[in-house]
């Protein structure tokens, strides 16, 4: 879906040309993508863990409203 609006202003480029200039090895590509796997591996296990706590809090409010008199 494309944007109705014009944008209020202009993308800005911005060139750095120390980092443009270096090579990117292979070994610092690979261990890019070990880092960023490593991360979303991490993000993944905590989502899960916290889905997990969430789940077991609301099971303990729902038992402690049923046995209110």
């Amino acid at each position: 879906m494309r944007n109705r609006h014009p944008p209020r202003f202009e993308p800005v480029k911005i060139l750095l040309p120390c980092y443009l200039s270096a090579p990117i090895s292979n070994a610092n590509i690979l261990w890019g993508g070990a880092a960023t796997a490593l991360l979303g591996a991490t993000l993944a296990e905590w989502q899960r863990k916290r889905a997990e706590e969430e789940m077991a809090v609301a099971g303990r409010m729902r038992g402690a409203r049923r046995t209110k008199p």
